[in-house]
């Protein structure tokens, strides 16, 4: 059915009127069945939930850096929370498209949160990077997943934009490890089998 004569049939099921609206809402015209729509926007929720629960994080360790390499942990850390804001942003308008209210569930005293509370001692330059980069790492993985999730659900557009999430997620992370030097684990395998 053409996109034109979709929204005749649409616009004669809104309402007794003879004249079309001004506004047929975008929602009806999705080919994406309505349960699975419902199911994504809820998944999408959480997701806001997780990059606000994240951002916050990593606001905690820009602000509370210190140590010897600060100048570079706190851009590093301000840069890796814009990319979480903008995420939110992207995840939270994707709920509203699909037809979903997008919350801010974090602020739900009954939601659980993903991420282990931020220990108030963090301060030192390689805690804060390691509890970063273990957060973020968490994250990546659970976007991961969801790409593969929508994309069975047959949501393809959702699936690219958590791609694009989790492209940035990868590259943030990939800056934090670089920060840490942490050994691939296949080398420290070979090294302590060679110690035997």
């Amino acid at each position: 059915m053409k996109l034109r004569d979709r929204t005749k049939q649409i616009s004669g099921t809104l309402g007794s009127h003879r004249e079309t609206p001004s506004y047929v809402p975008i929602l009806f015209l999705f080919d994406i069945d309505p349960d699975q729509r419902a199911s994504v926007a809820a998944l999408l929720k959480q997701r806001v939930g997780l990059v606000t629960e994240l951002w916050l994080h990593v606001k905690l360790a820009h602000w509370n850096v210190r140590g010897s390499h600060f100048l570079a942990y706190h851009e590093l850390f301000d840069s890796v929370a814009s990319h979480l804001l903008a995420f939110q942003d992207l995840l939270a308008e994707r709920v509203a498209t699909l037809g979903g209210r997008a919350r801010l569930m974090l602020l739900e005293a009954d939601v659980p949160k993903m991420l282990d509370p931020w220990p108030q001692e963090a301060h030192e330059e390689s805690q804060g990077l390691k509890l970063v980069a273990d957060r973020l790492g968490l994250a990546a993985n659970t976007i991961r997943r969801d790409i593969e999730m929508t994309a069975r659900w047959g949501d393809a557009d959702t699936a690219d934009l958590l791609t694009e999430v989790s492209r940035q997620l990868d590259k943030d992370l990939w800056f934090l490890e670089a920060h840490l030097a942490i050994p691939d684990p296949r080398q420290r395998e070979q090294e302590s089998m060679r110690g035997r």
